[in-house]
C-alpha cells in the first residue's frame, strides 16, 4: 500500500484539493457556518464526507454535510490508536472519500496516533486526487507545514514572546503538509495568540531559514482556499504575518523576542487573500481603502511611557475604553474611543500587555480598534515594568520591551459589524533594550541595538553633505571582510534603489548616491552588513 501511495503522489501532485480552516466554536445551521460548510460540500462534488476524531467522532457532522448536499453515505470514523489508524478497511473508506473533515481535541493525539499511518497515507491521496480536506481548531491545527504540535502542552503569548525557545514550543514537520509554507494556530483572537503565532514564525526564520506564512484563525471563521491556494474569509476574522525584505529576527534563549518589519493582515468576512503570492486579492465589504498623508511631524515633547501605569493609555491621540478583565468584551462589542490628551500623535496606547491571562485577547484588539478609526495609528503595546521614552523629534527609545503595530502604509481598515477591526498591510515590531523607532516619519526604524547584535565590524563615519541637492556621501569603515548592502529607502519605507551588494575588504570606503530623479523629502540609508543593520537619515532639498 505505501508502495501505490507514493507512486500515486508522484502521478498527481498537480491535481491537489481545497481546504477549509475553521477556528473553533459553535457551528450551527441556518447560521455564519452555512457558507463555508457548503463551500467544503461543493469542493466535495457533492460527494462522500468522512469526517474523523481520535477521541469521539461527531454524528451531527455528516447530518450537517448530508443537509448541505453531501452524499447521504457521508458518516463520522473514530480512530483513536495506531491499530486502527493502520486498517486497511478504514484506509479503503477514506480513500474512497471526496472530502474528509477533522475534528477538534489535541493536536498531538492527532500527531502520536496518526503519524506515518494509512490514515496519513489516506489524506494525502484524496487531497493529491483533487478532493477537500478540512479542519477545526485542533483538526486545522495540523493542516499547515509546520505544526505546534503542543507535545509539552499549550502555552500563551507572554510565555512565548519572554523565551523564544521556551520547552513548550514544540514542532512537527512531516505530518500532512496539507498547506505547504504554511503555520496555523486557532482560537486565535479570543485567546489572544498573536505574540504565540509571531515567535513560532521568527523561531522557524531563525532556526531553518524558513519563510513561513502565519495564519491565526478567529472563532466563528472559516478560510475557505481553493486549488489556486487563494482563500476567501467566511464568519469573523483571520490574522496573516509574515516576513517581508526589511524584516529582521533575534530570537536568543531566556530573552525576549525581537524584530521589526514583520507584514500584519486583520481580513474579515468577505476578504480573499493569495497566500502564495501573499496579496490581499479582495478587502471585501467590510474594509475600505485609506491613503495616509506621508508627512514630517514635529509636534512631540519629552516624556516617558510607563507601560505599568494604567493612566499612560491618556497620552495617545485615541484611547480605548471596555477593556476589562472579561476577555470576551471584545468580542461583543463592548470596546469603544475617546480622546487622549496627543502627547503622542497619531498613537493608542495600550499599557499592562501581558499583566492578566484574561486582558490578553481585549488589549490585542482594542489597539487594533484604536487604530482603525479615521485616521488610522500606530499602536503601542507595553507590559508591566516596561517603558519608552520619546524625545521633541519623535524618536522613541525602549526600556526593556515594547510592541509597535505600524498602520501606516496605505492599505485597507474597517470594522466587522462595527465591532470586530480589521487592516491591512500593517507592519508589526517588537523591540526590546535601547532600541529606537521614529515616529516622526511613521515605521521607520532608527536602529536596533549595537551591543546586542555585535555591530562592532563595521561604523557609518558620515553621510555628507545632508541636507543634500542632488549627490550625497555615505562613508562607512569596515573592520572584517564580508557582503555590505545598502538600500535607500523612501518616508514611507519602501526600498526604492539598491546603491550596493558586494564583497568587501576590511578598510575605508565612500559611496555616492544621485536624489536627481526623486522628489525632495527624507531619505534614509540603511547598511547592512552580516546581521548588523545601521539607517542614517538624508534630506533632500531641491
Amino acid at each position: 500500500m505505501r508502495k501505490f501511495y507514493l507512486f500515486y503522489l508522484m502521478t498527481h501532485l498537480s491535481a491537489q484539493g481545497s481546504v477549509m480552516l475553521v477556528g473553533g466554536n459553535a457551528e450551527s445551521y441556518g447560521g455564519w457556518s452555512d457558507d463555508p460548510y457548503g463551500w467544503f460540500v461543493q469542493q466535495a462534488d457533492s460527494g462522500k464526507i468522512v469526517n474523523i476524531d481520535v477521541s469521539e467522532a461527531s454524528d451531527w457532522y455528516p447530518a450537517y454535510f448530508i443537509n448541505l448536499g453531501a452524499d447521504s453515505s457521508s458518516h463520522e470514523l473514530q480512530i483513536p490508536n495506531i491499530f486502527s489508524a493502520n486498517s486497511q478497511n478504514i484506509y479503503h473508506d477514506l480513500v474512497t472519500a471526496n472530502g474528509i473533515f477533522i475534528e477538534g481535541g489535541d493536536q498531538w493525539d492527532y500527531v502520536q496516533t496518526w503519524k506515518g499511518t494509512l490514515v496519513d497515507s489516506a489524506i494525502h491521496v484524496v487531497f493529491n486526487n483533487g478532493g477537500v480536506i478540512g479542519g477545526t481548531s485542533a483538526g486545522l491545527a495540523i493542516l499547515g507545514e509546520i505544526v505546534f504540535d503542543a507535545e509539552n502542552g499549550s502555552l500563551t503569548s507572554d510565555q512565548a514572546i519572554a523565551n523564544p525557545y521556551h520547552p513548550r514550543i514544540s514542532f512537527t514537520d512531516d505530518f500532512l503538509d496539507i498547506l505547504s509554507g504554511v503555520l496555523t494556530d486557532s482560537h486565535f483572537n479570543d485567546r489572544g495568540r498573536l505574540g504565540r503565532l509571531v515567535t513560532m514564525v521568527a523561531r522557524r526564520a531563525q532556526d531553518h531559514g524558513e519563510d513561513i506564512l502565519g495564519l491565526g484563525m478567529g472563532i466563528k471563521t472559516a478560510f475557505c482556499i481553493d486549488q489556486d491556494r487563494i482563500g476567501t474569509v467566511y464568519g469573523k476574522m483571520i490574522t496573516v504575518i509574515h516576513q517581508t525584505d526589511d524584516t529582521e529576527l533575534y530570537c536568543v534563549p531566556a530573552e525576549p523576542l525581537r524584530f521589526t518589519h514583520l507584514k500584519f493582515h486583520q481580513l474579515l468576512h468577505g476578504a480573499v487573500y493569495d497566500i502564495d503570492n501573499r496579496v490581499l486579492v479582495d478587502p471585501g465589504e467590510n474594509m475600505s481603502y485609506y491613503e495616509m498623508p506621508y508627512e514630517y511631524l514635529n509636534n512631540y515633547s519629552d516624556l516617558t511611557i510607563n507601560g505599568s501605569n494604567q493612566s499612560s493609555e491618556n497620552y495617545g491621540e485615541i484611547i480605548v475604553t471596555g477593556i476589562t478583565g472579561d476577555s470576551d468584551n471584545w468580542w461583543y462589542g463592548g470596546l469603544g474611543t475617546t480622546v487622549g490628551d496627543t502627547s503622542v500623535p497619531d498613537a493608542v496606547i495600550i499599557p499592562k500587555m501581558w499583566t492578566d491571562y484574561y486582558y490578553f485577547p481585549n488589549r490585542i484588539i482594542g489597539g487594533l480598534y484604536g487604530i482603525v478609526s479615521d485616521p488610522p495609528k500606530f499602536v503601542f503595546y507595553l507590559d508591566d515594568n516596561c517603558s519608552v521614552s520619546i524625545n521633541e523629534n519623535g524618536l522613541m527609545t525602549v526600556s526593556n520591551y515594547a510592541h509597535i503595530l505600524d498602520a501606516f502604509p496605505d492599505g485597507y481598515a474597517g470594522y466587522l459589524n462595527g465591532v470586530l477591526p480589521g487592516i491591512s498591510d500593517a507592519t508589526l515590531h517588537y523591540f526590546t533594550e535601547s532600541d529606537t523607532f521614529d515616529l516622526s516619519t511613521y515605521y521607520i526604524v532608527e536602529s536596533i541595538d549595537d551591543e546586542l547584535i555585535n555591530s562592532n565590524y563595521f561604523a557609518i563615519q558620515s553621510l555628507y553633505p545632508n541636507p543634500f541637492n542632488p549627490q550625497t556621501t555615505l562613508h562607512f569603515s569596515l573592520m572584517k571582510k564580508g557582503i555590505v548592502k545598502v538600500n535607500v529607502f523612501n518616508i514611507r519605507g519602501e526600498s526604492i534603489d539598491e546603491v550596493v551588494n558586494e564583497f568587501h575588504r576590511p578598510g575605508e570606503y565612500s559611496i555616492t548616491w544621485s536624489g536627481e530623479n526623486v522628489s525632495t523629502g527624507i531619505y534614509y540609508f540603511k547598511m547592512k552588513f552580516e546581521n548588523e543593520m545601521k539607517v542614517v537619515k538624508g534630506v533632500l532639498i531641491k
